[in-house]
């Protein structure tokens, strides 16, 4: 096995790709497993959701490449005291 993806559809219309792994000694190895999951989904989904790239510089650049719709801003919760 060279490259895998753990993906899921997120609703009818998109799908999300928890996370790729892929052998660095074959060059474009991520750009390849991209392309061949999405183009033999069972579905043709209108958006994909790459999740987050954790401020990996390298991971950042490449999301980026692929030319992003929307970027979906990120927050956080706080209780305060005990539930």
């Amino acid at each position: 096995m060279v490259a895998y993806t753990v993906a899921e559809a997120l609703t009818p219309q998109s799908v999300v790709i928890h996370f790729e792994k892929g052998d660095t000694r074959f060059k474009g190895v991520y750009q390849a497993v991209n392309q061949m999951f999405l183009a033999n989904c069972p579905r043709d989904f209108a958006t994909v959701n790459r999740e987050q790239d954790l401020n990996d510089e390298g991971l950042r650049k490449s999301k980026l490449s692929y030319n992003p719709a929307e970027f979906l801003r990120k927050s956080r919760v706080t209780f305060a005291g005990s539930i």
